[in-house]
């Protein structure tokens, strides 16, 4: 996905847009840990626009929840949920429960449903916040039932690409239905 960043990047820029977001949690992980800021400087240095990632918004957003041990669900085969992992123990949180469906391709054909099921299966006891990874996945819609039902913090990858693009466009952040993250100020 990354190949043809510059070009893409540039031609987000010329519709004026104040941020540039690489929208996609698995690719901004291929790299390991650092990758998302090579991202970032890649499109930054040929827009001139103000940049970030996915990933890099949800590991901002796992900090102003305060997270530190994770209950993780993702779309992803064992391979890449491996690089997920690293990624955020990488960013010193930890990892207490993973799982995965192993999709490599449909991962926006999953319902909101069978998300929250799967989301509810890894939310153990010891996690302080449960990460619902992928942009395809359609997370979002279910994450405020999700925490009223769990009772702690859920961060989905949307939600974190939305928050931050919200705050670096210095545009509100404060919306309400769609979780904690996004109801903070």
């Amino acid at each position: 996905m990354s190949d043809d960043l510059e070009e893409q990047a540039k031609r987000l820029a010329d519709g004026n847009v104040n941020v540039i977001c690489f929208g996609c949690t698995g690719g901004s992980l291929f790299g390991g840990v650092g990758y998302d800021k090579k991202i970032i400087k890649r499109i930054e240095d040929v827009t001139g626009r103000t940049a970030t990632t996915t990933s890099t918004a949800v590991i901002e957003a796992l900090k102003r929840l305060n997270a530190k041990n994770l209950a993780v669900a993702s779309p992803y085969p064992e391979w890449l949920n491996r690089r997920l992992r690293d990624f955020l123990e990488g960013q010193d949180f930890h990892v207490v429960t993973l799982k995965g469906l192993g999709l490599e391709t449909g991962m926006e054909d999953v319902s909101p449903e069978e998300i929250l099921r799967l989301a509810k299966e890894v939310a153990i006891h010891e996690a302080d916040a449960v990460f619902i990874s992928c942009t395809d996945f359609r997370a979002l819609e279910i994450v405020d039932r999700l925490e009223q039902d769990l009772g702690k913090p859920v961060v989905s990858s949307n939600q974190a690409t939305l928050w931050m693009l919200l705050r670096l466009a210095h545009l509100p952040d404060t919306l309400h239905g769609y979780g904690e993250l996004l109801r903070i100020k």
